[in-house]
């Protein structure tokens, strides 16, 4: 039973600890006259072990530190259990050992407290005067250590039982004492935890009762409205007074809060008896406790108890009547990454009822005021999430609980190089820096030739770096891949005649929609990809179309993977590559790998949905769409300014054919990799737009006519004016961004 209750005093009084220095200086609400209502206001965790007097209290390690308390001058004494030691922090954040030398034993009355053997102290109290008491569990005793330093014995003669009432503290039993506290008058109150009874130590040190039976109230709740003395505890954990000589008891086992008051009439004032969590906002008595143990009193009189992993308050609230019941219009709200705001609404059965909302995770905050009366309105925020898990957390209103969920991110990895150029002598210790948009994002790295050899830290989470050895090549150009979290880099190393100039590159910004020359691109779009070493020879696609039909992924030596999908290339020089996008759901950053026979390129370039653009020309300085009169080998531009092509102005009522890429998808959905045998027109007409100045014109056709070639046919409008007016091509949302126009005349 000690062993297991021991373990709980771990879980949960490691968290009181961190949470007492905010709690005793007045951060917590706390008893009063009338009712209460419960919320939550800490809790944190720890690593155990002993280290660190004499330094920073933050960098110091506890092993179950169970109890504390705080002096006048705002100094933190800490039982630090399973270190056999009271620790204190001072007011400047400095942590020194003040009583026990680290054995598990009993010795060291009239000496220095440093010296001392304590045996699992569970609780600590100071008085007015600078005296430390020490409830020194398993040594059935409670000990002082005065100003001075002097360790001595007040109460418990070290046998555990029960006994003694009536005469000399020193000569009585107590059965593992857990928690004491010390009053103005210098009255010692004791939590005689096994023996399930309060017991008191008066200034003269004479011993007795002041509430409990003895009876354990484990199995049943008995003695509300009465006597202390004759009521149940199941056994108490912790013990607190107030300056009005009210006792507070953190009863453990009946997960309740109750009071003594100084006439020794006991009540409850928190907690329904069921051993979970809940209610918070609401009537305290109403709320579910688990494992209540410490419990404190502030300067300000206020009430504060450990509960599970959390450190609770009880907010005084006068007006609470037993008559008040809540409700809440939600009971879920679910929030994307970005976080935002929403609002609840509560129902209260009177408008006198108050209520109070907390939060039990720090990522949801009450906006404005979280304290009020009747029905009404709350709103709350939710903070972007920062990691890749997702996350639930609970605000409680008025005793109701409203679960928010948030998605996490989706994790993106960014690399600085998504391609190495390495000499024939090779390369030893290198590294590649990984970074993630989120710090819980796990990755692992690996190799797929013999040739690199990864460092240990290949596996890690969030941002790293991984190191990698590449060996020396007596043979002609190789490449290699290093794959983590589903991105490549490419190591690509010359042989020993070869050079690092020879190898294949791309140009800074060099991927591009082959229409308008910038980004985005788009699945089924042209996209053009500019560098240097790409491929041996210029070639064309036009003899590489298998039986006709099926479009080409690799030509002269090249295949291109965008966001790691085929394409479908069009065109191969040393300089530019033209290729067909695959189909893909993906928008965003998406990479480009190009391989050649000098090696692999890589790029990233954003993809859009669909990325609108006309085929142009330029002419004079100015881009010109591509634009045919309807039925005539005849364009759309100044008469005579295409040599050797037949062109004019276009009038009001023409119908021109205009030609584009990146309009997306078509119904049906055109064959993907195929010479096109039909037309497949947009699958929404009424999407498509295009405006000769700021007019649209009349719509009359758009889909795809060649494998990832746009077909627009259009009647200019009425009252198009004399001279040249901008072109605009606009699908949805998405706007051509050149600057095109064509001619016109009345």
């Amino acid at each position: 039973m000690r062993v297991l209750r021991r373990f709980w005093n771990c879980m949960r009084l490691r968290v009181f600890l961190v949470c007492s220095a905010m709690a005793l200086c007045g951060n917590v609400i706390a008893q009063s006259g009338g009712g209460y209502l419960i919320t939550s206001v800490a809790s944190a965790v720890g690593v155990q072990g002993f280290s660190g007097d004499g330094g920073p209290a933050t960098a110091a390690q506890l092993y179950v530190p169970i109890g504390v308390a705080m002096d006048a001058n705002g100094d933190l004494f800490i039982a630090d259990s399973a270190n056999q030691r009271i620790r204190k922090v001072s007011a400047s954040g400095i942590i020194t050992t003040v009583a026990g030398n680290g054995t598990a034993a009993f010795s060291g009355d009239g000496g220095l407290a440093t010296a001392a053997q304590l045996n699992n102290p569970g609780g600590a109290a100071v008085d007015g005067s600078g005296n430390l008491f020490i409830a020194d569990s398993s040594n059935n005793r409670i000990r002082k250590v005065s100003a001075s330093g002097i360790i001595t014995t007040v109460a418990g003669n070290g046998t555990a039982g029960f006994g003694g009432d009536g005469g000399l503290a020193m000569a009585a039993q107590l059965n593992n004492p857990e928690g004491v506290v010390v009053d103005g008058p210098g009255n010692l109150f004791i939590a005689d935890t096994e023996n399930s009874r309060i017991r008191k130590v008066s200034a003269s040190g004479i011993i007795t009762t002041v509430a409990g039976s003895g009876v354990p109230g484990e199995a049943h709740f008995e003695g509300d409205g009465g006597l202390a003395t004759a009521a149940l505890l199941g056994p108490p954990g912790g013990v607190a007074v107030d300056a009005f000589g009210n006792l507070f008891i953190a009863d453990l086992w009946t997960q309740r809060i109750r009071k003594v008051s100084a006439s020794g009439i006991i009540t409850t004032i928190a907690g329904n008896g069921l051993p979970s969590f809940g209610g918070y906002g609401g009537p305290a008595t109403a709320a579910a406790l688990n494992g209540p143990r410490a419990i404190s009193i502030d300067a300000q009189g206020n009430v504060v108890f450990s509960d599970g992993n959390q450190i609770m308050r009880l907010v005084p609230s006068p007006q609470l009547s037993t008559g008040c019941q809540y409700a809440i219009d939600q009971a879920q709200k679910a929030f994307t990454t970005a976080g935002g705001s929403a609002s609840v609404g509560i129902l209260a059965s009177a408008s006198t009822c108050p209520w109070f909302a907390v939060s039990a995770a720090n990522w949801v905050t009450v906006s404005g005021s979280a304290v009020g009366s009747g029905s009404g309105l709350l709103t709350y925020s939710v903070a972007p999430n920062p990691n890749s898990a997702s996350r639930a957390g609970t605000l409680w209103i008025g005793g109701k609980p409203l679960t928010v969920t948030q998605s996490g991110l989706t994790c993106s990895l960014d690399l600085l190089t998504r391609n190495v150029s390495v000499a024939a002598a090779g390369v030893t210790g290198a590294t590649i820096t990984v970074g993630f948009n989120a710090p819980d994002c796990r990755w692992s790295a690996t190799g797929n030739v013999p040739w690199i050899l990864l460092g240990s830290a290949s596996t890690g989470t969030g941002n790293g770096t991984i190191a990698y050895t590449v060996g020396v090549n007596t043979g002609g150009l190789r490449t290699g891949a290093i794959a983590v979290a589903g991105r490549t880099v490419y190591i690509n190393q010359t042989g020993p005649a070869g050079s690092l100039t020879s190898l294949a590159s791309i140009a800074n910004g060099g991927v591009v929609n082959a229409a308008s020359y910038a980004p985005p691109i788009s699945p089924g779009s042209f996209v053009g990809i500019y560098g240097q070493n790409l491929a041996d020879t210029a070639a064309t696609w036009d003899g590489a179309i298998v039986g006709g039909k099926t479009l080409p992924t690799s030509l002269g030596g090249v295949q291109v993977q965008i966001n790691g999908k085929k394409a479908f290339i069009n065109y191969v020089s040393a300089g530019q590559i033209n290729v067909l996008a695959p189909p893909d759901s993906t928008t965003g950053s998406v990479d480009i790998d190009v391989a050649t026979n000098h090696g692999t390129a890589t790029a990233t370039v954003t993809m859009g949905a669909v990325s609108p653009a006309f085929f142009a020309y330029t002419l004079q300085g100015k881009l010109y769409p591509v634009a045919f009169f309807a039925n005539e080998n005849v364009q759309v531009a100044a008469v005579g300014a295409l040599p050797g092509a037949s062109s004019r102005p276009a009038t009001a009522g023409d119908y021109l054919t205009l030609y584009a890429t990146g309009l997306g998808q078509t119904t049906p959905a055109y064959p993907v990799g195929q010479v096109l045998s039909g037309a497949y027109p947009i699958a929404v007409l009424s999407q498509v737009q295009v405006l000769f100045g700021t007019g649209p014109a009349k719509l009359l056709f758009a889909g795809m006519t060649f494998a990832g070639v746009f077909q627009i046919n259009v009647q200019v409008p009425d009252g198009i004016a004399t001279g040249e007016a901008p072109v605009v091509l606009k699908i949805g949302t998405e706007s051509s961004a050149q600057a095109t126009v064509l001619p016109f005349k009345q």
